[in-house]
């Protein structure tokens, strides 16, 4: 028999008065993504919270749109606690991307991250950096961009740093990305000369620059143009380069170091000037915005200067580039990542992608072992005259996992166009939150019934198919309970059944009962861990279940017709804790429940009467 936990400080006896409630609205969710850590699980509590660590909608994906569902539908004042792993391959974790700024051996590399951790995937591609001067000498700071509705919009600012301090201000801060430095010689300033926009100058063939407009390019391209040069003394610019480079500030004086500086601007730093000179040219330019103007005087031959209009477009920061998703995963993978789970406070698991017999069979086997219930969405294949025959493996006499029928459409992120996607997550927000809130946070309650409906869905992949004989069909025959929509009432379920064929273990509620009392104790009595197994030990813990047991029947939890003492007992005494099992360092609770079951079918019998009905007075 399994110890109830380990490694456990042994504490004074008033911090076991009480048996403390597991958590009822936590779960543990498995999401595929362009973004977010790997190898470890994160905290997400709104979907605001999962844009910003895991990212938006992604075509033939459904995490966002998920997790879209569970907010949507878990109502008012309720806070779902949501621990969010992404499924990935550890042979072959993904690329992060990144920019990295080099001197001799010193670097500085700014990667797709969050809150120091590194974010492999192709989203970290969309990001943009501005590496700002501080209002401090040598401080300085990172505004970042992302690509948001199709517009690079500023998303984050971190605090200022200087280079010494980046990794440590930034990675504290940032939920965007994550910086190594390595070396101290990197001067702060050769980092912020590095700062720049890209443009492209328009070229007229065979004679100097004229005065034609410069126009932004989109952020991260190479600039390519035509420059001509002067040559000794001849008095028109004969030579000319054809020359396809990044705006680089600080490059050799030569001449592609003149084209190059042609496309310098300088972005927010008030005042900044650079000037090239060679025996060939001269370029000065000091602009920032749409409106200023840049000076261009080619050669020594040309008098004065052409001033070139700076028309608006979008500025040319520094991308973050190389990112690459995550390999291909296997089911072998994600049993790998499962474990990232363990230990962690979930009373529910699900994936939002996976949806096949194996990993339905994968996911009864976890949770059998973690005393978790687990959700899962049958395929879209899947249609109300099929047999269910992949699924069958999966009814077993004690079933830990309860399977939702009936995939359903919601609109894209965009509000363009509908998508289909497992309705597992607004199953979750409606009948595993807010259904259990309303009916007072209690773990008993089951996810079913009328009283409260699916929101923010368009419509059902099958609806008219759906007639109550086949419903009863895909429940009681296949374990599957079914999304369907009800006139007066909307999108419900009217099953809440476990994959389990012994009828005692059918109804969801009971499987997630006992889990929560199987948590709330595991957690609670540890601090009886050391002491001593004698008659007053056994008497304080018996005591204390009692007191929580007794909270649990006045909730409903358990059949009350024989009272208290037909719906729960425990034993904990000299009886089952024999010589043989006290010198064995072990301590039995033996615990007998009765809960209380649902009404799955409403059975009403009318009879016609042959003869009037007396009613008596008295």
């Amino acid at each position: 028999m399994a110890n109830i936990g380990v490694n456990v400080l042994e504490q004074e006896n008033a911090a076991g008065s009480k048996i403390l409630d597991a958590p009822l609205h936590n779960a543990g969710v498995v999401v595929k993504s362009s973004k977010g850590p790997t190898g470890k699980a994160m905290l997400v509590t709104s979907l605001a919270n999962y844009e910003t660590v895991f990212g938006g909608e992604e075509t033939n994906r459904y995490a966002w749109n998920v997790m879209k569902g569970i907010f949507d539908n878990v109502g008012a004042g309720v806070t779902p606690n949501l621990y969010v792993i992404r499924e990935y391959n550890s042979a072959d974790g993904g690329v992060t991307s990144l920019w990295t700024w080099t001197s001799g051996s010193d670097s500085f590399t700014v990667e797709a991250g969050y809150f120091g951790n590194a974010s492999p995937g192709t989203h970290g591609n969309s990001l943009r950096l501005l590496l700002v001067t501080g209002s401090t000498a040598l401080h300085q700071y990172i505004q970042v961009y992302d690509l948001v509705n199709g517009v690079y919009s500023l998303v984050e600012t971190t605090p200022e740093f200087t280079y010494a301090t980046a990794a440590n201000v930034v990675n504290a801060f940032s939920s965007y990305i994550k910086v190594t430095q390595v070396g101290t010689s990197l001067a702060p300033a050769s980092v912020i000369a590095y700062q720049h926009n890209r443009i492209t100058i328009p070229t007229t063939t065979g004679s100097a620059i004229a005065g034609e407009d410069i126009t932004v390019n989109n952020i991260g391209d190479t600039i390519t143009y035509n420059v001509w040069f002067t040559t000794g003394a001849t008095s028109d610019p004969t030579t000319g380069n054809d020359v396809s480079v990044p705006c680089l500030v600080g490059a050799a004086d030569d001449e592609n170091a003149i084209a190059a500086a042609l496309a310098i601007v300088i972005g927010d730093l008030p005042g900044f000037s650079i000037a090239y000179t060679s025996a060939t040219a001269i370029i000065d330019a000091t602009y920032r915005v749409a409106g200023d103007t840049v000076g261009i005087k080619d050669g020594t031959n040309v008098t004065g200067w052409t001033f070139l209009e700076v028309t608006a477009g979008d500025d040319g920061y520094e991308a973050l580039t190389t990112g690459a998703d995550p390999g291909a995963t296997s089911l072998a993978h994600v049993e790998s990542n499962l474990d990232l789970l363990k230990g962690q406070p979930i009373q529910f698991l699900f994936s939002t992608e996976r949806t096949d017999e194996y990993w339905a069979q994968t996911l009864n086997l976890w949770c059998a072992d973690q005393n978790v219930l687990g959700i899962f969405s049958g395929n879209s294949a899947l249609t109300p005259s099929s047999t269910f025959s992949g699924y069958a493996v999966n009814l077993t006499s004690h079933s830990y996992i309860a399977a939702y029928f009936n995939w359903v459409y919601v609109l894209n992120k965009e509000g363009t166009a509908e998508k289909m996607i497992p309705s597992i997550g607004h199953v979750f927000g409606s009948y595993y939150v807010k259904n259990r809130a309303r009916q007072g946070n209690h773990a008993h309650i089951p996810p079913g019934g009328v009283t409260t409906s699916l929101l923010g869905i368009r419509k059902l992949q099958f609806t008219e198919e759906l007639d109550p004989a086949t419903v009863t069909v895909i429940t009681r025959n296949y374990g599957f309970n079914v999304v369907q929509y009800q006139e007066g009432y909307g999108y419900v379920l009217e099953s809440s059944r476990t994959m389990s064929t012994t009828n005692k273990y059918y109804s969801i509620h009971i499987r997630v009962s006992k889990n929560f009392i199987i948590q709330s104790t595991a957690r609670s009595l540890k601090v009886f861990q050391q002491k001593l197994n004698n008659e007053t030990n056994r008497f304080k813990l018996s005591s204390i279940l009692n007191v929580f047991l007794g909270h649990q029947y006045n909730a409903g939890m358990f059949e009350t017709e024989n009272g208290p003492e037909g719906a729960y007992k425990i034993q904990c005494d000299d009886q089952n804790n024999t010589v043989d099992i006290r010198q064995s360092r072990k301590l039995i609770v033996n615990m007998n429940l009765l809960f209380a079951e649902v009404a799955e079918e409403i059975n009403m019998f009318m009879s016609q009467s042959d003869g009037p009905l007396n009613i008596e007075e008295s």
